[in-house]
């Protein structure tokens, strides 16, 4: 309740107190430094007193629980899965997938968490580990100004410490490499996630962003060969526009995706999860808005596609100034009604 009702308390500036049992350690945190941290990524937020009735400091997850992870078959959750360990580094045991706002903050996200956690499920299985699906109204209580990209590392540490009866440890899949984070980028709490993971944990379940020694297309580059991920991978921000495939193939992150894969070319093997038709039909479209991003993930991909010699085409280049963006948006959405 602390961790998953802060922000939309700080948000109506009303102050905390809850009728329960809370980590000394994490009501510390909160108090101060976890506040210090929120307020550069949100400005409208503001300070607030929090109480609880009763605090522990003792851990409740016993010394051999599990060690969790967040999961939702995207790069930077398989990389977690995937990624060389230093000796001492153990990998997760269990992984989690949870309706917290970030399968959209409508009301048919349940419908989106139910069919990603099917396939989150098989997608875990594949990689010998066990998932569990976290089903919660959290989204209802935050408004429009705490969407999901300012709030998330929040929202899903809530639901890690669900778990943390039998858990110990949760790690975070970064959104960044870590020469990226900047404490207090208006917006985007991405980029705090290494300051701000640690102030999130109780006595006994220590977090932690994982992830962060590579950038976005360094990342894609050490999973593109794993034989299962060219049958998992799932990137898509509006999977509500799919069609038989698992990505929509014209969302952001969905064109950045494919981007790099050609960039790779490895494209062709992803057939399972992408509309390949659609996308060699839109590839410009990917090529215009990949060129114009003014994105750090953008930025880092554009970069990787240029080093590795990927050519981009004329149409995307032409696209690509800010001025013919509106016939290119029109133009895009036409061929996808038609493909």
């Amino acid at each position: 309740a602390l961790l998953g009702l802060l922000d939309p308390a700080k948000e109506a500036g009303q102050d905390l107190r809850i009728n329960g049992i809370v980590s000394a350690q994490l009501l510390g945190a909160a108090r101060e430094e976890i506040q210090t941290l929120l307020l550069p990524v949100m400005p409208h937020l503001r300070r607030i007193r929090i109480e609880a009735d009763r605090v522990v400091t003792e851990p409740e997850a016993p010394a051999s629980g599990h060690r969790v992870t967040g999961f939702s078959a995207g790069i930077d959750s398989i990389y977690t899965l995937l990624r060389e360990r230093a000796d001492g580094d153990l990998p997760p045991t269990l992984l989690f997938n949870a309706n917290v706002g970030g399968h959209g903050e409508s009301a048919a996200a349940d419908t989106v968490f139910r069919a990603r956690l099917g396939r989150t499920t098989r997608a875990a299985a594949r990689l010998g580990l066990p998932l569990v699906g976290i089903d919660s109204n959290l989204r209802e209580f935050h408004g429009r100004r705490c969407d999901f990209m300012s709030t998330h590392v929040l929202r899903n540490a809530t639901a890690a410490v669900v778990l943390q009866a039998g858990a110990r440890a949760f790690e975070c899949s970064g959104s960044y490499h870590r020469v990226r984070q900047v404490a207090g980028f208006p917006g985007d709490i991405s980029r705090t996630e290494a300051a701000l993971l640690p102030l999130l944990g109780t006595e006994g379940m220590a977090m932690r962003v994982s992830g962060d020694d590579r950038s976005r297309p360094e990342k894609m580059v050490a999973i593109v060969g794993h034989p299962v991920t060219a049958e998992i991978l799932d990137v898509c921000t509006q999977p509500r526009h799919t069609r038989a495939s698992v990505n929509c193939g014209r969302c952001r992150k969905c064109r950045d995706s494919l981007n790099m894969l050609d960039a790779l070319g490895e494209t062709a093997r992803f057939g399972k999860v992408f509309d390949l038709e659609l996308h060699r039909r839109l590839r410009w479209w990917a090529h215009a808005l990949l060129l114009s991003g003014t994105r750090v993930n953008q930025r880092d991909i554009r970069a990787f596609c240029e080093s590795r010699g990927h050519s981009f085409s004329r149409m995307g280049r032409l696209m690509s100034r800010p001025y013919l963006q509106w016939l290119g948006r029109m133009a895009q959405a036409a061929i996808a009604r038609l493909t």
